[in-house]
């Protein structure tokens, strides 16, 4: 066999390692990145937001931003700074612990929802995950290690409201599957319950969503580079809570 042959293949097979590394690397930090590429956050904004074109919901969404609260900060058991806001009810009858979603915001997940709890005499704790809004962190784990964050607000709830009152947790989409995750965790007593609102069945199928969905890319080919990545950027395995 002609030597240039085998110097021809490896070539082409490095060239298509480094290519599947390449795309999995926008994959990862459009999936996962607290900075995602500057083409991602374009395309993102010229997604229509159903939420800012609906006047209600855009003007409950300023209404639950802009209402008097406290912001309250703890540090995660990886050190990160945290912000919460909170909301206390005058008669309050149970406190609501509320986690928004993937790439979102509190208030925007929130803003009719924030008015139902208030009229149904809910103290309430909005979370900002980590890597998202003003918490610190760079990488979104998708529930992994935001399950542990639940689980330390959750006992702010519960020394803040001397565990009088019972805590639920809400989540919406990555926030219902942090959530669900926490509900694993050894939590205080005062925590009687779990709404979760479009939660996803495995990180897999979410990071094919964005893949196919949102990157119209097919996603079996990125799949074990972008596992690659999560394992040594974050330390955790994509498939540990399948």
């Amino acid at each position: 066999m002609n030597k240039t042959v085998p110097a021809v293949l490896g070539g082409a097979a490095a060239l298509g390692a480094a290519g599947s590394l390449a795309a999995a690397e926008y994959f990862f930090r459009a999936a996962a990145d607290r900075r995602p590429p500057q083409s991602f956050i374009r395309a993102m904004k010229k997604q229509v937001d159903v939420g800012d074109s609906i006047p209600a919901l855009a003007e409950a969404r300023e209404r639950l931003r802009t209402a008097p609260h406290e912001t309250v900060t703890i540090r995660s058991q990886d050190g990160l700074l945290l912000k919460g806001h909170w909301f206390p009810h005058p008669q309050a009858e149970r406190v609501i612990l509320a986690v928004h979603g993937w790439r979102s915001l509190w208030y925007r997940d929130y803003g009719l929802a924030g008015e139902f709890f208030r009229e149904n005499n809910c103290s309430v704790l909005y979370l900002e995950q980590r890597a998202q809004g003003e918490s610190e962190g760079r990488y979104m784990t998708f529930g992994l290690r935001e399950r542990y964050d639940c689980a330390a607000w959750l006992r702010w709830i519960h020394k803040r409201t001397g565990g009088a009152l019972p805590v639920y947790m809400a989540g919406i989409s990555m926030g219902a599957a942090t959530v669900l995750m926490a509900a694993d965790l050894d939590l205080p007593p005062s925590v009687r319950g779990v709404m979760a609102d479009c939660g996803y069945n495995s990180l897999d199928e979410e990071w094919r969503h964005v893949a196919e969905g949102m990157l119209h890319v097919p996603y079996l080919p990125l799949r074990p580079w972008a596992a690659l990545l999560f394992k040594a950027r974050t330390g955790l395995s994509h498939t540990e809570h399948s």
